[in-house]
């Protein structure tokens, strides 16, 4: 997963997040994804066979995003209460949907 996440209003976007160096999955909590100018905060599905984290945004979610650039973060929550932001001020561009049917 890049930095920069461009997405389509009203587009379903999905994207694989891994993180380098763990072997042990099981002292995270959660991951989340998180934008306050977008009013997302989702957490990330830990996909087992493929140790990775999936970021998954619904048609309905990206629908009511407005064209334009805004940050996020993702963060990993520790079951022994730890946080650590891994991506700090990450970009999103989201573009506008100008043909539909």
């Amino acid at each position: 997963m890049y930095n920069r996440i461009e997405l389509i209003q009203g587009d379903t976007y999905e994207t694989a997040l891994e993180i380098n160096g763990l072997t042990d999955f099981t002292i995270i909590d959660k991951v989340t994804f998180s934008s306050a100018d977008l009013g997302f905060c989702k957490t990330l599905t830990f996909n087992t066979k493929e140790k990775n984290y999936s970021l998954i945004l619904l048609p309905e979610e990206t629908d009511r995003c407005k064209e334009g650039r805004y940050d996020y973060d993702i963060t990993i929550k520790f079951k022994d209460k730890n946080v650590l932001t891994i991506i700090y001020k990450g970009e999103i561009v989201v573009l506008l949907k100008k043909n539909r049917c």
